[in-house]
């Protein structure tokens, strides 16, 4: 009697159901996306969160799409560079160079900041000051608004002490 072969040869999800993709083709995807998930899910024709799963489900596919992503950063930066070498508009030029300094010469300390002060250079001052009217709870809700209370101050003790 000869043997019976599966059906499927596709690989069974935990599920118990074969995945609609290989790990190859979902990479190939996002590999030709550059990494956007919406756009690989598109080529795959399913739901980004069917993708979300399989990059979840294989290491392998995350690791690429790590890789996927910082090459589509380099390739961001070297075109930014290349803006601010080549261009014939002095105004992109001086908007790429002002946004690479923004990003990448904060050590050097082109950084965009703003110190907020309060009336005449002075602290801000801030009125939080609430009363609360407590005469209208029954002793059951004060109960639970004391234990609330201690909850907080236990916590707040916690991190204090970490």
């Amino acid at each position: 009697m000869a043997s019976r072969k599966s059906k499927t040869t596709k690989k069974r999800s935990p599920t118990g159901r074969p995945e609609r993709f290989t790990p190859a083709q979902v990479i190939a995807a996002l590999e030709t996306s550059a990494g956007l998930i919406c756009a690989a899910a598109r080529k795959l024709r399913c739901s980004h969160s069917t993708v979300i799963d399989y990059i979840d489900k294989h290491p392998e596919i995350a690791t690429r799409l790590d890789e996927i992503v910082e090459e589509t950063l380099d390739f961001a930066e070297a075109s930014l560079l290349q803006l601010m070498r080549d261009s014939k508009s002095p105004t992109v030029q001086l908007n790429a160079s002002i946004f690479y300094l923004r990003t990448k010469g904060k050590k050097r300390g082109y950084v965009v900041s703003a110190e907020v002060t309060g009336k005449d250079g002075g602290p801000i001052e801030t009125n939080n000051k609430q009363t609360l009217d407590l005469s209208n709870l029954s002793t059951e809700e004060l109960a639970v608004l004391e234990q609330a209370a201690m909850v907080g101050l236990a916590k707040a003790n916690v991190h204090r002490t970490h």
